[in-house]
């Protein structure tokens, strides 16, 4: 499997249908940080609000190691934050210099990127991290669920001592705990379950036979069928639930102005991969932007593009102005 600069499997380097075992555990050494990876880790942006800086001071202030500013900026969040789904951010106004100075109720990646700013600029090599927070097992398989809901981000520090150490600075209200769903949703999710693995068996070829073999041709028709079944029954219950969204709910996936932006995106990436430029899964829209950048040439100057997409994220996440920012697009 292949390892990004962090050391982090690349998902792209392997079939995603195929399962596959984790096994963790901490290495008796742990490696430095490389001195370019370090300096990566410390990067902020360089026109960050000097009073975020100020902010940042202030809170790391006479913290003699990194623990303590650790300590020292989750506390801060702890303190003087609260958890809720969604944030309201003025026009014009940039979101995270709003969040951290303003303090308004937010949700988890604000927490996550508001941890990482402050303690990189208190000399802290940081990253961003986003991923589920698996809290629930199945009660009768060998298997972790993970779900929509336990979607959550956060933030991984490397210290001296320790290595990388996990920074929570969401409350506690707004981490996932993993509640249990009624009993008949975990059926549903073991058929679902054996239904994916029957079909990376079938994806692996002969050697991945052998594990369904004891059901024998009968067995496996009937896995099949149970299988189908659960299909059939999870896009019920996502029928019902768009239904259920429609009358009087409001989910993002259902707003005009967002589908329209999120129509123009999958437009323009499907233009860019036309000449050779695919953003990558573990890409940033920004990053993928740069790196536009970087592939310009006097014979081909990329940057109109580079600039659109800097320009949707603009757009994209900021409250207020949709309309006003699809014309923009569109233009």
């Amino acid at each position: 499997v292949e390892k990004d600069a962090h050391g982090l499997c690349i998902p792209q380097s392997r079939n995603k249908r195929i399962p596959y075992q984790v096994h963790h555990g901490r290495p008796t050494r742990l490696p430095d940080l490389s001195a370019d990876l370090e300096k990566r880790l410390l990067q902020v942006p360089s026109d960050l609000d000097s009073q975020v800086k100020a902010l940042a001071a202030r809170i790391t202030v006479g913290a003699k190691h990194d623990e303590e500013r650790i300590a020292r900026v989750v506390q801060h969040f702890q303190k003087n934050y609260t958890y809720t789904l969604g944030i309201e951010i003025p026009f014009q106004e940039d979101p995270l210099t709003y969040f951290l100075l303003e303090q308004p109720d937010a949700h988890c990646e604000y927490f996550a990127a508001g941890a990482a700013i402050l303690l990189r600029l208190a000399g802290v090599p940081c990253r961003y991290v986003t991923g589920f927070v698996a809290m629930e097992q199945h009660p009768s398989a060998d298997y972790w669920l993970a779900r929509n809901r336990d979607a959550h981000a956060w933030v991984e520090a490397y210290t001296e001592d320790q290595g990388w150490v996990i920074v929570e600075a969401t409350p506690a209200s707004g981490i996932p705990q993993g509640d249990a769903p009624p009993d008949s949703s975990y059926a549903m999710d073991n058929l679902i379950h054996q239904w994916k693995r029957l079909v990376a068996a079938i994806l692996q070829g002969p050697a991945g036979w052998p594990r369904y073999a004891v059901y024998g041709v009968g067995g496996l028709v009937l896995l099949m069928g149970l299988g189908i079944t659960g299909w059939l029954l999870y896009r019920l219950r996502l029928l019902v639930r768009k239904v259920s969204w429609g009358q009087g709910r409001t989910d993002e996936f259902e707003n005009p102005d967002l589908k329209t932006l999120h129509r123009l995106l999958k437009e323009k990436l499907t233009q860019l991969k036309g000449k050779g430029l695919q953003r990558k899964d573990s890409e940033t829209l920004l990053q993928f932007a740069d790196r536009i950048d970087a592939h310009s040439t006097s014979e081909e100057n990329l940057s109109t593009w580079s600039d659109w997409l800097r320009r949707y994220v603009a757009v994209r996440y900021r409250p207020q102005g949709w309309e006003k920012g699809q014309r923009e697009l569109v233009d």
